[in-house]
């Protein structure tokens, strides 16, 4: 919403707009890979998984997707 007011600093809708670019990527490649996990498609899992990671700071790395790498890593998954 406030992105769109014509009154908002281009700047600042620049750096809104990474930054939600950024947010969006990773819960996409997230769901791509839980969608890949129940095809049974682990290496594809994998790699859409660390393109999630890759998206996220250290910080909001750590949790639930951190813990999917690594289930898949023991063939958990």
């Amino acid at each position: 919403a406030y992105a769109n007011n014509a009154n908002f600093n281009p700047r600042v809708r620049s750096l809104v707009d990474v930054y939600a670019d950024k947010a969006f990527l990773a819960t996409r490649e997230e769901l791509k890979g839980d969608l890949l996990v129940q095809l049974g498609r682990a290496d594809e899992a994998h790699a859409a998984y660390q393109k999630a990671k890759a998206a996220l700071s250290d910080e909001a790395a750590v949790g639930g997707l951190q813990i999917k790498l690594d289930d898949l890593a023991k063939g958990d998954a």
